[in-house]
């Protein structure tokens, strides 16, 4: 997903990418803002893709616990790990949950302080 759809879709606001592009290129703080905004969203990014990656694991342990349970007898079933299924991945899955909200607060936070800038920019129309 690219930053501006990032921006819109956890803050409500939809910001010009070409406004913050823009204003990357001066100096003081807007510029600093806006590259915090664009490194916020990278950073979201990062997250929601480590997790889209490793869903595929998690799904596939769970299918493998209901196939065991539903299993007749007389058939074949997956063993289970003792330990734990989920013992893989399932720390690092609620960990990254935990940062990609921390990630949505701060682009929230960030996208804030660029409404509260004073003109001029062409920045973020309201949706």
């Amino acid at each position: 997903m690219d930053e501006s759809q990032l921006i819109t879709k956890y803050t409500g606001h939809h910001l010009d990418p070409a406004a913050l592009i823009a204003t990357r290129e001066v100096t003081g703080v807007a510029a600093a803002l806006a590259a915090a905004i664009g490194q916020a969203a990278l950073r979201l990014d990062d997250a929601e893709t480590e997790l889209t990656r490793l869903t595929p694991s998690i799904i596939h342990s769970l299918t493998k616990v209901t196939t065991t349970i539903t299993t007749e007898p007389g058939q074949p079933a997956p063993g289970l790990n003792p330990v734990g299924e989920l013992q893989a991945h399932g720390p690092r899955f609620d960990t990254l949950i935990a940062v990609r909200e921390e990630r949505i607060q701060q682009l929230r936070a960030l996208v804030q302080l660029w409404l509260q800038l004073p003109a001029p920019r062409t920045g973020p129309q309201h949706t």
